[in-house]
């Protein structure tokens, strides 16, 4: 399937408005279980099949509002996405979670309207 003019949903919410200021895809996450080095310096690994991705995004200052949506979209601990895998040119789908998110008020001095500053998260798979 094609680019269709999106990179990621969450919990079925398109995250278009505004687009996300960057889009970074770790397809594969390689997790290690009792990894280690022997006393001439090798490593041996003990690499495990499962292998979730993560996707690092950044947003552009938007209206409170639109944060609302998109921390709407996130307020759980499983999240639902549908993420544009930039290797396969497809859409895949993957339950996450994602890390702490801060978000930075911008008083306009306009009587209710603030913008939130530019921000970030990352997902990761389950």
């Amino acid at each position: 399937m094609a680019y269709n003019g999106y990179y990621i949903k969450i919990n079925g919410n398109n995250f278009t408005n505004p687009k996300p200021k960057s889009y970074k895809l770790y397809p594969k996450l390689i997790q290690d279980l009792d990894s280690e080095r022997t006393a001439d310096g090798s490593l041996h690994r003990n690499v495990l099949k499962h292998s979730p991705p993560k996707i690092e995004l950044t947003f552009p200052i938007m209206t409170e509002e639109q944060f609302n949506t998109y921390a709407d979209a996130m307020n759980s601990d499983y999240l639902e996405v549908e993420y544009y895998d930039l290797w396969s040119r497809t859409y895949k789908t993957w339950t996450m979670y994602h890390n702490d998110i801060a978000a930075e008020a911008i008083n306009t001095g306009v009587k209710d309207k603030r913008y939130i500053n530019e921000w970030s998260v990352n997902l990761i798979g389950y």
